[in-house]
């Protein structure tokens, strides 16, 4: 059984990437004007199109990086890299949504922290997580903090918002894991972003 869930898992990733990048495509096409002229309200409807492929494309990743992983097929790509180039385009690229719910991100990595990893698994980590921590922090602020302890690197993301009951500390890393918030509000997402 274990076998046919990463089987379909596998098969779904697949048969989605490729419609959901053409739609998208489109799409852009569309907004780009090269179609013809659009009106606000098409451009707004069309914006927030994409903007919801882009959150299906980031599960349908999710998935296929998490069948890799549980099945030894991720090949990691180890390098020195320096931690704040690999936080510093996360952080960009998820800034405006922290700005819409007035969140500040607050990044506190020397520009010498560095550390021998694959840079863009790491990426991927740091993304999951700090969008994670948007979710759940309707205000305040999230802060990310690295510290050279010798022999490993250790990271740290705070934040501000609604925590997790301590007997849900354990599921947390858990795949498929949805885990019920203090606040009780029901939130999409498919239970892979930290696993």
């Amino acid at each position: 059984m274990a076998q046919e869930k990463r089987d379909f898992l596998s098969k779904l990733s697949h048969e989605l990437r490729s419609p959901l990048a053409v739609i998208k495509g489109n799409i852009d096409i569309i907004l780009e004007g090269i179609t013809g002229p659009i009106n606000p309200e098409q451009q707004e409807l069309l914006q927030t199109a994409i903007k919801n492929i882009e959150r299906l494309l980031h599960l349908v990743e999710n998935v296929s990086l998490y069948q890799k992983l549980e099945t030894g097929r991720i090949v990691l790509k180890k390098q020195t890299n320096h931690l704040a180039d690999i936080l510093g385009p996360v952080v960009k690229e998820l800034a405006e949504k922290a700005g819409q719910k007035q969140d500040r991100i607050n990044l506190k990595i020397a520009q010498d922290l560095v550390c021998c990893c694959d840079g863009e698994n790491l990426k991927t980590a740091f993304h999951n997580v700090l969008k994670n921590a948007l979710d759940f922090t309707a205000k305040g602020e999230i802060v990310i903090s690295g510290e050279d302890l010798g022999e490993t690197i250790k990271i740290e993301f705070q934040d501000t918002g609604i925590g997790l009951a301590k007997e849900n500390l354990a599921l947390m890393f858990e795949p498929f894991a949805k885990i019920e918030p203090l606040d009780k509000q029901n939130r999409e997402g498919s239970g892979l972003g930290l696993a």
